[in-house]
């Protein structure tokens, strides 16, 4: 599925390339001929008044737009439901030029009360030289035929918009843009935007939506500067994060496409979850974090805000770019696909989940690039791996557990035939350890807890083939049984809580301790394993060997427990001393 994905980006960034070229000279090319200009008489803003116009009050066929040189104070035109001179008609332009090409001037428009606006084409709100500002409150409507320009094509120019209350609706049917870094579209209090047949391209301006039953949809959105808050709901198709965004304080975002957070030429994108809000992506189209020289980061943080994705997850996708995943602070993921860290030569993937945090996927992969895998809290996966080679340079790969929880998934067809598998459920994955290198993947101090039963009841055979260093230990829980066939060197306790764990021998340091608890058993390949003590039930063995003699061990092999060199050393300093003692004691005897 990430095919369609960068095609699509790729096809989008041209796309997006051609609009504002297109954008640029269609307003540049615009004379600014205004059919009928405001003019209001005696500071009355009353649309419908007829000796506020030049030409009488504009049509469907006529354009609308402000008279020159009004100075610094704002001028305003305000439609009104209850006006006595509308008597509740809709108001009419085929255009609306909300700003005034010549001079410095403020200009907004004000529709309150229940009013309608309606204009046939396009609506610009600021110009080159002038900020314009468009407010529909108080359950008004307006309705825009094709585009929205909010800013001027300088850059410079500010343009506003705002919808407020329960009931407006600020309707556009091609596509909206903010034009401008100081341009921008607040919706809050109920009120509602709706791009219904085109994209919000937001990429110069702020977006903010907050407030219960407050809304924003459009077919696309291209963000940059964004605040999605207070129980709003956000529904859109394929959407880019250009810049740093958040959603937060209980908000809602639904996404019918691709969610792509770092897209394009080089920009540092973010996107933050928090505050109970949620994502869902409930397209089959691939999530990006990072891709076409980008970075790109998203944090999922605070208890009930999720990102639940269907589909697959790129996390740094090509060369030059970089992708992260952070989720704390009780946050949740869960993507139906597979996670990929790091996919291409040249790229890099981050993914962290913190203490309380946790993380479902179908499995998880690290590819050509820089992979750094952090799990301290709860994993719920099928199986780790990484991406067969294909010739290309395979980039360093990081993976620790500290403290981490993680929950297997049955395997239903994925098949493991290079042995590049950390670990994989229903027996379905290779023992080797060819896949990642010694030393990369790690236990920190808190260790790893393997759980081998589904939510369904059932106990899975899974497999850790990778060697496993560090000074942390693996506690296996579940029915099931969990098997280490690696050269592993972590110097941690090995504990077995329920079902059992498979052991070949060399697949556990001499040093470590083994424990035993309730039905827990050990299933012992063959050979030799040798540990410095097992303790079974809360009672610590003595040294020797034992077998499937015994009624918690199974298999052909035996374990060996004997004293670790530092324990065997202090035995042999004590013979020494405690003979020296005995003759002092004997000679004290007889001296006496």
């Amino acid at each position: 599925m990430t095919k369609p994905v960068i095609t699509a980006a790729r096809k989008w960034a041209a796309g997006v390339a051609f609009f504002f070229f297109a954008q640029a000279l269609m307003v540049s090319a615009q004379d600014f001929t205004a059919d009928s200009w405001w003019m209001p008489q005696d500071g009355n803003t009353d649309w419908f008044l007829l000796g506020n116009w030049s030409e009488g009050v504009p049509t469907a066929q006529k354009s609308m737009g402000f008279y020159d040189k009004y100075g610094t104070e704002e001028v305003l035109l305000e439609i009104s439901g209850i006006s006595t001179a509308s008597n509740g008609e809709d108001a009419y332009s085929s255009y609306a030029y909300i700003y005034n090409y010549y001079d410095s001037s403020k200009f907004a428009v004000s529709v309150v009360s229940g009013a309608t606006w309606q204009i046939s084409y396009d609506a610009y709100l600021g110009g080159e030289n002038s900020s314009g500002r468009l407010s529909v409150e108080s359950g008004s409507n307006v309705i825009i035929g094709n585009t929205l320009n909010v800013g001027g094509l300088d850059g410079n120019t500010g343009g506003n918009l705002s919808i407020s209350g329960s009931g407006s609706v600020l309707n556009v049917g091609s596509s909206a843009t903010l034009y401008s870094s100081n341009s921008s579209i607040t919706v809050d209090d109920g009120g509602a935007l709706k791009v219904t047949n085109g994209v919000l391209n937001a990429g110069l301006g702020l977006v903010s939506v907050s407030g219960l039953n407050s809304s924003l949809e459009a077919k696309g959105l291209r963000l940059n500067e964004f605040s999605f808050a207070d129980q709003a709901n956000i529904a859109s198709g394929q959407t880019y994060v250009l810049g740093a965004g958040t959603i937060t304080d209980g908000a809602t975002w639904t996404l019918t496409d691709s969610l792509l957070v770092g897209s394009t030429g080089g920009n540092v994108a973010e996107l933050t979850i928090s505050g109970g809000a949620q994502v869902v992506g409930a397209s089959e189209y691939a999530a990006a974090i990072g891709q076409n020289n980008t970075q790109g980061r998203v944090i999922v943080t605070g208890a009930g805000s999720s990102w639940t994705q269907t589909g697959s997850l790129q996390i740094g996708y090509d060369a030059l770019s970089q992708g992260t995943l952070q989720i704390e602070n009780g946050g949740s993921v869960q993507v139906t696909g597979d996670i990929m860290l790091a996919t291409q030569a040249g790229s890099q993937g981050s993914m962290s989940v913190a203490q309380g945090a946790s993380l479902y996927a179908q499995a998880v992969a690290v590819g050509k690039g820089v992979s750094d895998l952090t799990i301290q809290g709860t994993l719920t996966t099928t199986v780790i791996r990484r991406e067969a080679p294909t010739g290309d340079t395979q980039g360093a790969r990081r993976i620790t557990f500290d403290g981490a929880t993680w929950n297997l998934l049955k395997l239903d067809t994925y098949n493991s035939t290079d042995g590049q598998s950390i670990l994989g459920g229903d027996g379905k994955v290779s023992s080797e350890s060819a896949g990642f290198l010694s030393g990369e993947v790690t236990l920190g101090a808190g260790g790893l807890t393997v759980n081998t039963k589904t939510t369904a009841g059932e106990g899975l055979k899974a497999t850790i083939s990778a060697d496993l260093s560090g000074t942390g230990g693996i506690t296996k829980d579940g029915q099931g049984t969990l098997w280490l066939t690696g050269n592993n060197t972590f110097t941690g306790n090995v504990r077995v809580k329920e079902g059992g764990l498979g052991l070949v021998a060399g697949a556990l340091d001499s040093s470590v301790t083994l424990y035993i608890e309730g039905n827990g058993f050990l299933d012992l390949e063959s050979g030799i394993l040798s540990v410095s003590s097992v303790v079974v039930n809360g009672v610590e063995l003595g040294q020797g060997e034992y077998t499937s003699a015994m009624d918690w061990i199974t298999g052909t092999g035996t374990l060996q427990v004997i004293p670790e060199p530092s324990m065997m050393m202090a035995l042999v300093l004590a013979f020494p001393i405690s003979v020296i003692l005995r003759n002092r004691i004997r000679k004290r005897r007889f001296s006496a």
